[in-house]
């Protein structure tokens, strides 16, 4: 784990405007590094915009918790030390967390985009997706 937010971190934040795998990329270590308000705040986008959708949310949500709140921490713990080994001086500290920003921004802006391209089933997808364990933050580390 340690060396992958090492490796994207080096690809790209250094880089503001990358190619499309590279955003790929920079998400990845945005949500390590976030987790669990990306996952919150995806699930909440979905209980607003479909509020019939709130319950499933909610228990998707402690679920999800529940399963990985150790793995978010560490995870956010490991992405922010790398941060630091790269990047020694405040300021290119504040860029590189003002670009993390901006990518969340650009995911919630892209995700909105699709709620509303193709309704509840984006969400549904979602919910479904969040309530697997296969994409847990554990299959990341080794117990």
């Amino acid at each position: 784990m340690k060396i992958f937010c090492f490796a994207i971190l080096t690809l790209v934040l250094l880089r503001p405007y990358t190619a499309q795998a590279s955003e790929g990329l920079a998400f990845a270590f945005v949500y390590f590094y976030k987790a669990t308000a990306i996952t919150e705040k995806t699930i909440n986008t979905c209980a607003e915009k479909y509020p019939e959708l709130a319950a499933r949310g909610a228990s998707t949500l402690t679920s999800w918790r529940q399963r990985n709140a150790v793995d978010a921490e560490k995870s956010a713990e490991m992405c922010e030390t790398e941060l630091h080994k790269k990047f020694t001086s405040d300021e290119k500290i504040a860029e590189a967390k003002a670009r993390i920003e901006q990518i969340e921004q650009e995911y919630f802006n892209a995700f909105k985009t699709k709620i509303a391209a193709e309704g509840i089933a984006v969400c549904n997808e979602f919910l479904t997706m969040t309530e697997r364990t296969e994409g847990d933050l554990s299959r990341v580390f080794t117990k």
